[in-house]
């Protein structure tokens, strides 16, 4: 295996503190759990992205970033709280490279789904290109304006808690931890915590884009700090083996922000910032084989005086996975027993 491959290799090795699910004690259930000694293999692809966006509130023009990446193909295998994950980025094609740069990449989204539900981001992009520069840098749009001095890095953590846990359980709608055995809809309540930043060698947007930003012109870096609290409305929709699962999210709390420009005075912010995220799910989940397709996005936005800075981050996942029954292992089961709360 060469150096190259070695480096977009991602190892990742988490530990959940999710208690095991149990059916509800209901003499008719709306879901059932997996059997607690089901060790769960995975393999499956997932397109994982982090773009950014700066709108002026004066002329309305948004400039959007993205970054220019390949899908992951990846295994992973899971037992009561503990999961293994293994990943490698596939490449990219040369004609893609020359039409929209090259994005070095590390990106790690973990979730843990229990009776909680645990979101643990960190991303590291460095390498962006303008998406719409036809549209606001028309001097430049021969071909796209690639910037690879831009580096992004986002760390934030989520966590819900499923108030309707009876019902709808994050756990079954989007992980397959069981079967989901009657349609049910489900709130959830949710707490935020990120801190992002977004930096370049010079000022974000073309210079012959700047008449159309006033205030955001020159600016060059940008580090966002929140906390956002909110709830969630999903539900989940099965028939025999199969099902469709959508939850939205949304949630509104304390930005703090360190603007770095170009030649001019930086400024330091406190506003308001906002999240609203979008998950969906369709699939299979057997008793032994399971398939399916799960999106997910999630957008936060920071206001300011002349504008607004949004970030999406993006995944989208195919898989298959297969359940082995009646595994112990007497390690796994007694970290399991005191990591429970």
């Amino acid at each position: 295996m060469n150096k190259s491959t070695l480096t977009l290799l991602t190892l990742a090795l988490f530990v959940g503190t999710s208690s095991p699910l149990h059916a509800a004690d209901m003499e008719d259930p709306y879901w059932k759990a997996l059997d607690p000694n089901t060790l769960k293999v995975k393999l499956g692809a997932s397109t994982p992205s982090f773009k950014f966006s700066l709108k002026s509130n004066e002329t309305k023009e948004k400039a959007e970033f993205s970054p220019a990446t390949a899908s992951k193909t990846g295994l992973s295998v899971s037992y009561k709280n503990f999961g293994l994950s293994l990943a490698n980025q596939n490449p990219l094609e040369k004609k893609y490279i020359d039409k929209y740069g090259k994005t070095n990449a590390t990106d790690f989204q973990l979730r843990f789904f229990g009776k909680l539900t645990y979101e643990l981001t960190y991303q590291y992009y460095k390498g962006f290109y303008l998406t719409n520069t036809k549209a606001i840098a028309p001097a430049d749009s021969t071909s796209y304006i690639k910037r690879p001095d831009i580096n992004a890095i986002n760390v934030g953590a989520t966590v819900y808690w499923d108030i309707d846990e009876d019902e709808f359980l994050q756990a079954i709608a989007f992980d397959q931890n069981g079967q989901q055995l009657k349609a049910a809809t489900g709130r959830s309540l949710l707490l935020h915590v990120s801190d992002s930043t977004i930096q370049a060698g010079s000022a974000l947007l073309p210079s012959t884009a700047h008449s159309n930003f006033p205030g955001l012109s020159y600016l060059k870096n940008v580090d966002r700090r929140q906390v956002i609290i909110g709830g969630s409305y999903g539900g989940i929709y099965p028939w025999d083996e199969w099902y469709v699962a959508a939850l939205v999210s949304l949630g509104i709390g304390y930005n703090q922000s360190e603007l770095v420009n170009s030649g001019i005075q930086n400024e330091t912010n406190n506003s308001v910032g906002t999240i609203g995220t979008f998950r969906f799910s369709i699939g299979r989940s057997g008793k032994t084989h399971g398939f399916g397709l799960n999106t997910f996005t999630e957008d936060v936005t920071s206001n300011y005086s002349y504008g607004e800075v949004n970030s999406t981050r993006t995944e989208v996942s195919l898989f298959y996975s297969y359940n082995f029954e009646d595994v112990h292992i007497p390690v796994a089961n007694q970290l399991s027993d005191w990591l429970k709360f």
